[in-house]
């Protein structure tokens, strides 16, 4: 839920997700055990700040270090906010029922492109596999972030049963929003057996490709710092109550300390 800005982060339902694996496989495997913590208790955010959490994936009291892990996180409205594929190591490269062979931005042919503008289509091209020797029923699932790490776009794309030995491609358009910013942006693609929220498990380890956000008028560029000089550039929240963001800049250099302040209203 949401108040006055701020976003709270329900523990226990994440854990539930991510709990599949000791679910899934605890009558024949009850060593496996899997944790999730946040980076701070309680896991109260701000618009726009970062959330960080760690998890841990063992067995029988060792780290898992080949697993993957999959992850579903849900927005307030109970919308799709993120779908991914983290590893706890190094997965096998291959051995996979069904794989993700490869996610290429492209144009509406197909032809691989890199570059997209705001307020028009971009193209991506999934290709997987079925390498299993029986029909197999996958959730290929989307999920699109900006430059500064923000969702912005999470969907199942297919679902449907794949034949045993099988390639097939899926080739979509995403409308690039008006107000994206612009740089490089990140698509990471997964397959699931079943959304994770529904206590389904990842297949294989998760493709991602990287793609540039332009505007209209090119590339937003900013001046290199000069000499004796510091910059930084970050996005405001574009939700969330009007305030005041307060700046500080504090340094030491040869045994003097510096401090400078600036309030900046929104």
């Amino acid at each position: 839920m949401k108040s006055r800005g701020l976003f709270f982060i329900s523990v226990l339902p994440l854990i539930s997700l991510m709990m599949f694996g000791a679910v899934q496989f605890v009558n024949a495997s009850p060593a496996l055990g899997i944790t999730l913590a946040f980076d701070k208790f309680p896991p109260v955010y701000t618009v726009g700040e970062f959330v960080s959490f760690q998890g841990d994936l063992t067995w029988d009291g060792s780290p898992v270090t080949d697993g993957i892990v999959g992850l579903q996180i849900d927005d307030p409205n109970d919308e799709y906010f993120i779908f991914r594929t983290l590893p706890t190591g190094t997965p096998p490269a291959e051995g996979w029922k069904i794989e993700i062979l490869d996610v290429i931005p492209c144009d509406s042919e197909g032809n691989p492109k890199q570059v997209f503008l705001r307020d028009k289509n971009a193209y991506f091209h999934i290709f997987y596999r079925n390498n299993d020797e029986v029909s197999r029923f996958v959730r290929i699932c989307v999920n699109i972030f900006d430059v500064y790490a923000t969702p912005l776009y999470a969907v199942v794309k297919l679902s449907t049963s794949i034949e045993p030995g099988t390639s097939q491609n899926l080739l979509f358009p995403w409308w690039v929003p008006e107000e994206a910013p612009v740089g490089n942006g990140t698509i990471h693609v997964s397959a699931f057996s079943e959304l994770p929220r529904n206590l389904g498990y990842p297949y294989c380890p998760e493709k991602s490709a990287m793609f540039t956000i332009e505007s209209e008028s090119g590339m937003i560029s900013y001046p290199p710092s000069s000499e004796g000089t510091y910059n930084l550039t970050f996005k405001l929240p574009s939700a969330g109550e009007p305030g005041t963001y307060d700046i500080c800049a504090t340094t030491t250099y040869n045994g003097e300390w510096g401090y400078t302040s600036k309030n900046v209203p929104s």
